[in-house]
């Protein structure tokens, strides 16, 4: 029986597991803004006026298909008005090495 998502992919190599890991990641960023696009009642192409885009670009963003820098994501993330906040975690105990914050004002 199937437990969880995790479960398809617990006998992959290291390769395909980091794969996996940065896919989700950007599946996040993905869900944020269209989050931010449907709270904000915008279309796509009045998103990607906003940030400087193409709505090609928009639409790639939202699905996961455009993996922007870290600099291109803080720059996105300001114009919107959002905080941006970076917290980097090894696995183990004492596991917090520590965070940047990136607010505008």
């Amino acid at each position: 029986m199937l437990k969880g998502a995790s479960e398809l992919y617990k006998n992959v190599d290291d390769e395909t597991r980091k794969d996996i890991k940065i896919e989700e990641f950007l599946a996040d960023l993905a869900v944020i803004f269209v989050k931010y696009r449907i709270n904000n009642n915008l279309s796509q192409k009045e998103l990607a006026d906003k940030l400087g885009m193409s709505q090609v670009m928009i639409s790639k963003l939202e699905s996961g298909e455009y993996n922007p820098s870290i600099k291109k994501l803080c720059e996105m993330f300001m114009t919107l008005g959002l905080g941006v906040k970076l917290s980097v975690f090894k696995p183990g105990e004492n596991n917090y090495i520590g965070s940047c914050d990136l607010m505008q004002g």
